[in-house]
């Protein structure tokens, strides 16, 4: 069980204090709490100033963390004393206090934040930056995103690029550089299933969560879960094949590398007899002579291969 950071408020000279950065963001409150200040000398902020111990060999120096305005007028103001929020072991738990504190500018995580309060951030947004107001206004689009079930496993803006195709709307560079301001991505892992034995149901539901065009989803999981050697693939190569010798069905390199990232091979053994044509299609005429020897049955003038594969296959 992890401990909690040792805090303390402690009281400390101004001078004390330091701050990485060159002014407050927060300019106007910064201003007027140094005219606040000013005039009540004899007042302390009430707000504590987050920070950090530094080292330093002579007097003891404090990195401000957060409430960088409130710093910025007691100094300009002149003021002696700060009221302080002291972190005794900053080493520990970063990410939390970093968070709480927001050092950073804080981003959501499209993973992860709920269907709601999506909707409430690009609400907000779409107020704020007049650029994102028409993209951040397109229900249908962004209702889409919310609820699109591979979202927890988004690492990028591609999939969101996707999916505002197939709605007739293009997100831009521009789009992307100014989202990246509030959003980052922190993807949970995908799940790989193995696509030999997992069901038709599993699948289909499998397939949706993959950064696919909803047509393509729709009739990949028809030709994957009807092929009667799925059992038996080792990989996208015989995918491929079989999908292209059962039904005329062509596989895209591109959609082949989309499902590598959720599937994965555990092939059965061939059955004895083999009487799977995939499986038979593989193997040389000679070999299938051979195997057509061991079961008994007549090729005699059986030149053509696709000839003894029919043979093999039917008993």
């Amino acid at each position: 069980m992890q401990n909690n950071l040792i805090l303390q408020l402690p009281i400390i000279p101004v001078n004390q204090l330091f701050s990485t950065c060159e002014t407050s963001q927060d300019l106007l409150d910064t201003l007027c709490l140094t005219q606040h200040y000013r005039a009540n000398s004899d007042q302390m902020n009430i707000i504590p100033i987050p920070v950090k111990r530094a080292n330093s060999a002579d007097q003891p120096r404090y990195e401000v963390l957060a409430n960088h305005h409130i710093f910025f007028a007691l100094k300009k103001a002149q003021c002696p004393l700060a009221r302080c929020l002291s972190l005794n072991r900053p080493e520990e738990q970063p990410e939390i206090w970093q968070a709480e504190l927001q050092v950073e500018p804080a981003k959501l995580n499209v993973a992860s934040i709920n269907q709601e309060e999506l909707h409430e951030a690009f609400a907000y947004l779409a107020k704020r930056e007049k650029g994102l107001a028409k993209l951040l206004s397109h229900g249908e689009l962004i209702q889409a995103l919310a609820n699109h079930p591979s979202r927890p496993y988004w690492s990028s803006w591609d999939p969101i690029k996707a999916l505002a195709k197939s709605h007739k709307v293009t997100i831009t560079k521009k789009h992307t550089n100014r989202l990246d301001t509030y959003f980052s991505f922190a993807p949970q892992s995908l799940p790989r299933l193995c696509i030999n034995t997992v069901s038709a149901e599993e699948l289909s539901r499998h397939l949706h969560i993959l950064p696919l065009e909803i047509g393509v989803v729709d009739q990949l999981s028809h030709q994957l879960s009807g092929s009667p050697s799925r059992p038996y693939w080792r990989d996208f190569k015989d995918v491929s094949k079989a999908l292209r010798d059962e039904t005329q069905f062509i596989m895209l390199k591109a959609t082949q590398t989309i499902l590598a990232q959720g599937f994965h091979f555990t092939p059965a053994p061939p059955p004895v007899p083999n009487t799977v044509p995939f499986l038979l299609r593989q193997m040389t005429v000679r070999a299938l002579r051979q195997e057509a020897d061991e079961r008994g049955l007549v090729h005699k003038g059986m030149k053509e291969k696709a000839d003894l594969v029919r043979l093999l296959s039917s008993g």
